[in-house]
């Protein structure tokens, strides 16, 4: 991070001796990939140093090695998700830190004490040395120590795992034995800097306490491709039919388990139908087939309840997928087709997922096909159907070629007994090989 501070003097980082023995320094660092904070050292007054930040910003270092008095605070604004951590935290009472005996109610939980707080900030003694002229091995010296305060009550926006470390990262040169080294393993962010520390006294260096940053933020995210299925069930069900109901793949095309066949002959179709016919097969191909990715599939099941079940209710996900794979016409003639069906003959489908009856009509007309259906026509022409009634009574009736809503038809019963019954009845507007109502 670059200083930003009225101090500044050309391009500077945010850099900070303390703790590097005259040799070396440490950098504040920001992901790039985010916005970034303005940070910078406040403030130096010839000497006179005034440690507080300035509003909307907190304390992040210290340095008092250029200060006559008191020290000089690195503040960065906390405005932006890389310094959001901070916000939860905050430093306790100084120079005579050891005034405030706990942290405050807003901020309950202690995560560090340290006699020289970020750094510069040194506390006043507790302990003073005896004789008055310290030197290491002659006599104690006790810092009172700053506290560092947080609510860390949302264990997904706080610092934790908090610890003290004295040998990581590098040391000066000639450096004895024992020298603290104050910087942190990797994945952790120093939030304390001690370099009052008895053994560091006694050494050089400084501790540093290194805790483990735990925040995360939710974000609406939206998949590329639930946009493009959204796009196309939206045109799809502006007009829910196909243009070519026997379409190229005939029944059995391509074997069961090669549910990757809709998707290759779609390239066929394209020329017959709309785009957004074929787009909303490979729809219901994934969700009917768990073909889509498990992270996408509950957006797309979602969308298809959403949009779908407003004009077809009874094809709600996943009682209608249920319903669809236990089939005997589905197991026997492959997804591929039955996924083509459920488009083009949605209201079929839907009458079906009901459950309302169990009788099979078999389209005799000549110009129906057993496999496709009936041939091309218009959507006008109607095709004529016989139905086998248990009692063996024939029944002559009309259907539409094109699916749609249902439609009332004039049922003509003919009984064994040479009687005819002439009745008015509600039928699916379909005609197909293999019908179940």
């Amino acid at each position: 991070m670059t200083r930003e501070d009225p101090g500044k003097r050309g391009k500077e980082y945010m850099l900070d001796e303390t703790g590097c023995g005259g040799s070396g320094t440490h950098a504040f660092c920001c992901p790039a990939s985010q916005v970034l904070p303005t940070c910078g050292w406040y403030t130096h007054n010839n000497g006179k140093c005034d440690n507080s930040c300035p509003s909307g910003t907190v304390e992040i270092g210290s340095n008092d090695m250029y200060c006559k008095k008191n020290y000089q605070a690195a503040c960065c604004t906390t405005n932006t998700p890389s310094m959001k951590l901070y916000t939860k935290c905050e430093w306790g009472s100084w120079p005579v830190c050891d005034t405030q005996t706990s942290c405050p109610s807003s901020k309950p939980d202690l995560l560090a004490s340290s006699a020289t707080g970020t750094g510069g900030a040194t506390c006043a003694m507790r302990v003073y040395p005896y004789p008055l002229i310290y030197a290491p091995g002659q006599g104690v010296i006790i810092f009172q120590e700053r506290k560092f305060c947080c609510d860390a009550s949302d264990e997904n926006e706080t610092f934790g795992d908090c610890k003290w470390y004295t040998s990581e990262g590098s040391a000066p040169d000639g450096a004895v034995d024992g020298w603290c080294r104050s910087a942190c393993p990797l994945g952790r962010v120093r939030v304390a800097l001690d370099a009052k520390y008895q053994d560091c006294l006694a050494t050089g260096g400084a501790r540093a306490r290194c805790c483990q940053p735990k925040y995360g933020e939710e974000i609406d995210y939206e998949p590329p491709e639930l946009d493009y299925y959204r796009t196309a069930l939206e045109a799809y069900l502006r007009n829910p039919t196909c243009e070519d109901p026997s379409g190229p793949l005939k029944s059995r095309e391509a074997p069961e388990e090669d549910l990757a066949g809709l998707l290759e002959a779609s390239s066929l179709a394209k020329r017959a139908e709309l785009p957004a016919v074929v787009e909303t097969r490979e729809l219901i191909l994934g969700l009917l087939y768990f073909t889509h990715k498990a992270n996408l599939r509950e957006a797309l099941t979602d969308l298809w309840n959403s949009e779908m079940t407003n004009l077809f209710p009874q094809m709600r996900l996943p009682s209608f997928r249920d319903f669809v794979t236990g089939e005997p016409d589905v197991k026997l003639d492959g997804p591929i087709k039955a996924v083509r069906d459920i488009t083009c003959s949605p209201y079929t489908w839907n009458d079906r997922a009901k459950g309302s009856g169990s009788r099979l009509f078999d389209c005799t007309d000549p110009d129906c096909n057993p496999d496709t259906g009936c041939e091309e026509g218009e959507a006008s022409v109607a095709r004529r159907g016989l139905l086998s009634l248990p009692n063996q009574t024939a029944v002559d009736f009309t259907l539409q070629k094109r699916d749609g809503p249902p439609r009332t038809f004039k049922l003509t019963i003919n009984f064994l007994d040479g009687t005819t019954l002439d009745n008015p009845v509600t039928l699916p507007g379909v005609c197909i090989s293999r019908w179940i109502y």
